[in-house]
């Protein structure tokens, strides 16, 4: 799935903050730019909202290369993950 969002060169939205521990190798050697709710609880409704806030902010993180994995808060982005420059 990681190489395919990539390869379609997508933004990937997830829940799952494990992803980088579950997918890390894929994640490593694919270019995809991930965004995850800081919550697996949240509602639809509530999901909604908070891209709907951080819209801009996606957009404009979203439009450099990955591989990177943002974590979105109620109130911020926060970089979680990113590769060093010696991987």
């Amino acid at each position: 799935m990681v190489e395919r969002v990539s390869d379609l060169n997508h933004i990937a939205i997830t829940k799952d903050l494990n992803i980088i521990r579950a997918h890390g190798h894929a994640i490593k050697e694919s270019g995809i730019r991930l965004f995850s709710f800081d919550s697996a609880r949240l509602t639809g409704p509530e999901m909604a909202e908070r891209i709907d806030r951080h819209l801009n902010r996606i957009l404009q993180r979203a439009s450099k290369p990955g591989p990177y994995f943002y974590v979105i808060h109620s109130d911020s982005l926060e970089l979680r993950w990113q590769p060093a420059h010696d991987d």
